[in-house]
């Protein structure tokens, strides 16, 4: 991948891997917010990321640990993303996990997006499973 190419120059990191992902604050369904880290071992020596272990699910065991890599990402065959975004609104995303269960607005946000993508209303939808 690409993207992973560029983290380990930018970073000087020998070793990348995801470590989670979120959406927004505003609802947004056509991407979330992809944060890369060093493998398991490197980062764990290091401070633990509160704001985004609770974003990212920390009930699911994404803890984060280290020095991290976010970007904003989406499923390949989507709308194009927006790829700049200020500290302001990273720090707005991260907020809004205070209150809110990251698992449950990440099955909210994929239902609306399948929706959308197939045309239907999920609203009247029952179940609906997200396997991560």
């Amino acid at each position: 991948m690409a993207e992973i190419q560029e983290i380990k120059s930018r970073c000087g990191w020998s070793s990348v891997s995801e470590v989670g992902k979120f959406y927004d604050h505003l609802g947004t369904d056509s991407w979330y917010y992809y944060v890369y880290g060093q493998r398991k071992g490197k980062a764990e020596r290091k401070s633990f990321n509160a704001a985004l272990s609770m974003a990212c699910g920390t009930t699911r065991g994404k803890e984060i640990y280290g020095d991290v890599a976010v970007i904003r990402s989406g499923p390949s065959n989507d709308e194009p993303v927006p790829e700049r975004f200020t500290s302001i609104a990273l720090a707005k995303a991260l907020d809004f996990y205070k209150e809110k269960d990251c698992e449950q607005v990440f099955v909210e946000r994929e239902k609306s997006r399948c929706g959308r993508k197939m045309e239907v209303d999920m609203s009247t939808v029952s179940a609906f499973e997200v396997r991560t």
